[in-house]
């Protein structure tokens, strides 16, 4: 895991304003390097690829916001109680069938329109 900080909101516009500024010069980044150095001392210097990658965030995604935040981490679950009811039903309907009916088990992945391994986490 990175337990490296973040930079916030200011210092990431700070770092794309800064590079805009010095990109005709011949050392751009050793330049905005040392202008976040001393506009924010104290707060470790970003390397010329956090400064790349902050810089061309904004221009394909015209942001500069973290976008990392709230779409990082495990998945979404199918585990949801709508889901739960779901199965409850169709393993009522299943129980009504007999054992050797060819539709028992298709049945539960196409009505649901889960995978099989979320089925069973289900049950």
């Amino acid at each position: 895991m990175n337990s490296r900080p973040h930079f916030d909101k200011c210092q990431r516009q700070f770092l794309v304003t800064s590079y805009e500024r010095n990109k005709d010069k011949p050392n751009t980044y050793n330049e905005v390097m040392a202008e976040f150095s001393q506009k924010f001392p104290g707060v470790r210097i970003p390397d010329r690829t956090t400064i790349y990658r902050i810089r061309q965030k904004w221009y394909k995604e015209h942001t500069i916001d973290n976008l990392c935040k709230g779409r990082v981490g495990r998945k979404a679950t199918v585990n949801t109680p709508e889901n739960q009811e779901r199965v409850r039903n169709i393993l009522d309907v299943e129980s009504a069938l007999p054992a050797d009916h060819p539709n028992a088990t298709t049945a539960r992945v196409n009505d649901l329109g889960v995978s099989k391994s979320s089925f069973s986490r289900i049950v």
